[in-house]
């Protein structure tokens, strides 16, 4: 049998309606029955409509230009009734002088809430964002545009890093081989340019010469390029400063040596009184000093005697109190005044000495056996010299006790030893081991005695002794880099125990690191040459930035040679060279993520750097310490992302050169399973909202929402086809009308095959609190009543 309903009223009409009406009352009953969810209990779900964008937070905030700031811009999204409507565009644009946002389209979440994070401009003062939204007919929504404002304050330093210290060693009125470098940063470790840093003496006096006052660039750093310190010589610290606010920091140990020569004294006697023939007693002797009157080491000073007078040596270096002596012999004219001048070699006044020579009073010296012609350095004279007291005219005078004395008249510089002997009855002295150990070259020895006129013997052409000890004729530059081969290889001389060079092939010199730490790469043992030097090629330092010394053994020698300072730059910058994707799934390995590279202030690699490396908590990187490579590069092996969906970092810190800290986005891994939120077991009046939406959020197998995944929001007998999408929360919802029918009934939440999907709901719907009740139906069918409706749901996005 067909009904037909279309055309005019059927005379089946009143009894369809009867039917309807028993249908729609065994659905819905009158309450109590959770099975309810009919076709005549419930409507499908409708969307609000949004009419405000009204401001949340994050307006009228400081910040520092270039950075961003602290609080959030949020708007928020509703309709007229302040409804939260979700999954409304809205768009935000960066005003002049710049800046960026995080997005510049956001849609809002199921609190009606769209946020972005704001960068300030690079310039200083105001500046401005806006934020648009429109309704579905494309008229603004009230409110819009709505605009927020920033200032941008350039944020005071907070405190100073000494990037790079000053040498540890330097010379008084000369600059420093290291210059130092200071870097400002602020409260947030981040570099504050164009500051001025103004460096002076903390400890020890003196003045320090240069440009002392420097301002920072734009990576936050002061260089300072022409520093030095002029006083005496002793320990000093360095401070450097900044004005506004008062900082300062300083600098470890800087050991000043005497500078350049500058001034020659003489010490007293200037006037002597000698006997012919005779050395002078006590032996001139000159101090060099610098322009501060530091004495100064290492000064070569040249001696010259006039007429037939004679000087040993005739150059002759300043020991480390700034002296330098010389032997001087006068001639043999009685009654003659005599000079000897000393003169720097690097130029100067001279100081000249006087000396008037006196005939010996009771005869003079003859010598009856001259010492050997040729010597050996520091080995005794193979014939030993015998002396005679004889008269004037040459005849031996019987004098016993004399004390002759043997000093060198002549010749490069040496030493004598056992360089006295006494007469015997018939006025002969013989020596016993006289040895003279000096430079090679001719000597002559003259021998004296009080009251008597001296005699010299004939020339002694002195050869290097055994090996004895090493000389660095080769010094190393004051800065290298660790593997690298020094840019100066070292040159080390095989010498005697006078500094003779050893002119002998085949003798093995050593090279090892004296303090500092680390070691040595490249040849680190060579042998000697036929002149008697072993010369280093390859030579390297292996080891983490500071100061260094290497010593070199070999030939016999106990203490070796020890070089000068080399300093290894410490790291002034970090940048990176690989970086991970900017988001991940949480959970997932990481292989090789990142690369930094460390550099100095010359911007080269520093390799050996020690560095550790921090990872955010629950994440794990491998590995957590290390060097730096040859290159200079620290490769992170592995990073296990933390399973919660986060920022999340690994940061990377060196020793005085701070931090570089890389960053991505761990996102959520795939959805697992259905989570009820909020919303079950409400009440509220017929023809009514309940006063909560109904929350659901689907969430991966760590608990992390999972956004864009589809929610169907249904009746428990699956009718409706409202299917919204989860929001970056993961969260999904739905307000719900309760409808004009007393009574408990069931929603579900449902999506895909997760775990606890499909979700129930349920709520009550109670009589009006006026006492208006449904007309009865006694048992007539008037008519189906509107079922309460799902709707208004909204998601975050």
């Amino acid at each position: 049998m067909t009904i037909s309903l279309s055309g005019p009223r059927s005379r089946f009409a009143p009894h369809l309606a009867a039917l309807s009406a028993l249908l729609a009352l065994q659905s819905c009953g009158g309450g109590g029955d959770l099975s309810c969810g009919g076709p005549f209990c419930v409507v499908p779900p409708g969307a609000e409509q949004a009419t405000r964008l009204e401001p949340v937070a994050g307006d009228s905030q400081t910040g520092a230009p270039g950075r961003e700031l602290l609080i959030p811009i949020e708007v928020l999204v509703t309709d007229d009734d302040g409804r939260l409507i979700p999954d409304v565009e809205v768009s935000f644009a960066v005003g002049q002088p710049g800046g960026a946002l995080s997005d510049t389209t956001i849609r809002s979440d199921y609190q009606g809430l769209a946020k972005v994070r704001w960068t300030l401009g690079a310039v200083p003062g105001a500046q401005t964002i806006e934020a648009i939204a429109t309704g579905g007919s494309g008229v603004p929504l009230s409110g819009s545009p709505l605009t927020f404002s920033a200032q941008a304050v350039a944020p005071p330093p907070a405190r100073l890093v000494l990037r790079q210290p000053p040498s540890g060693r330097v010379r008084n009125g000369m600059l420093f081989p290291s210059q130092p470098v200071v870097e400002v940063l602020d409260a947030e470790d981040e570099p504050v340019a164009q500051v001025e840093v103004t460096a002076g003496i903390a400890v020890g006096g003196g003045a320090l010469s240069g440009t002392a006052t420097v301002p920072t660039d734009a990576a936050g750093r002061a260089s300072f390029a022409d520093l030095a310190i002029e006083g005496a010589a002793g320990p000093r610290t360095l401070r450097f400063s900044v004005a506004d606010p008062a900082l300062e920091i300083v600098s470890g140990t800087v050991e000043v040596g005497a500078g350049s020569s500058f001034r020659l004294v003489a010490s007293e006697p200037l006037v002597y009184e000698g006997t012919v023939n005779s050395p002078v007693s006590p032996a001139p002797s000159v101090t060099v000093f610098d322009a501060a009157g530091n004495p100064v080491p290492g000064a070569a000073i040249t001696f010259t005697a006039d007429q037939d007078g004679s000087v040993s040596p005739t150059t002759a270096i300043t020991n480390e109190l700034g002296v330098a002596q010389a032997g001087w012999t006068l001639g043999r004219s009685a009654n003659l005044q005599y000079s000897l001048s000393a003169q720097i070699q690097s130029g100067g006044d001279p100081v000249v000495f006087s000396a008037i020579a006196s005939a010996g009073a009771a005869g003079r010296l003859a010598v009856r056996t001259q010492p050997p012609t040729t010597a050996r350095s520091g080995d005794a004279f193979g014939r030993q010299p015998v002396i005679q007291v004889v008269d004037q005219l040459g005849n031996p005078a019987s004098q016993p006790g004399v004390r002759i004395t043997a000093t060198l008249s002549s010749g490069p510089a040496g030493t004598l030893a056992n360089a006295s002997a006494t007469t015997n009855a018939s006025g002969l002295a013989t020596f016993s081991g006289l040895a003279l150990t000096g430079l090679v070259g001719e000597y002559r020895v003259s021998f004296s005695a009080p009251s008597l006129e001296g005699v010299g013997s004939e020339r002694i052409l002195l050869a290097a002794g055994a090996p004895a000890r090493l000389s660095l004729v080769r010094q190393l530059a004051p800065a290298a880099r660790s593997r690298v081969p020094l840019s100066t290889q070292p040159e080390i001389q095989v010498e005697d125990a006078s500094g003779n060079p050893i002119r002998e092939a085949g003798i093995p010199v050593a090279a090892a690191v004296a303090s500092g730490g680390g070691s040595l790469g490249g040849g680190t043992t060579v042998a000697t040459d036929a002149s008697g030097r072993a010369g280093f090629t390859d030579l390297a330092i292996i080891g983490a930035p500071g100061s260094r010394t290497l010593r070199f053994t070999g030939a016999g020698s106990s203490s070796g040679a020890v070089s000068s300072e080399i300093t290894l730059p410490g790291v002034a910058t970090i940048s990176v060279l690989t970086a991970p994707p900017p988001s991940v799934v949480v959970g997932t390995r990481l292989d090789n993520p990142v690369s930094w590279s460390l550099k100095d202030a010359a911007s080269q690699p520093v390799a050996d750097a020690p560095v550790t490396v921090s990872v955010s908590p629950g994440g794990a990187v491998e590995p957590s310490t290390g060097v730096s490579d040859v290159d200079g590069i620290v490769q992170l092996q592995s990073w296990d992302v933390a399973p919660l969906a986060s920022t999340q970092s690994v940061a990377l810190e060196a020793a005085d050169a701070g931090g570089s800290r890389v960053e991505i986005e761990a996102v959520p891994d795939v959805a697992f399973q259905l989570l009820k939120i909020s919303g079950d077991n409400q009440s509220a009046e017929v023809n009514s909202d309940l006063p909560a939406p109904l929350v659901v959020r689907v969430v991966d197998q760590f608990q992390n929402g999972v956004s864009g995944a589809t929610v169907q929001w249904r009746t428990c007998d699956g009718v409706g086809d409202y299917d919204p999408v989860t929001d970056v929360g993961g969260y999904a919802s739905a307000f719900q009308a309760t409808g004009a029918e007393p009574g408990t009934f069931c929603i579900m939440a449902s999506s895909g095959e997760l775990l606890d999907s499909p979700i129930q709901f349920s709520f009550t719907a109670t009589a009006a609190t006026d006492g208006s009740v449904p007309p009865p139906l006694n048992g007539q069918l008037q008519g189906a009543t509107p079922a309460p409706a799902l709707g208004r749901t909204h998601t975050r996005r």
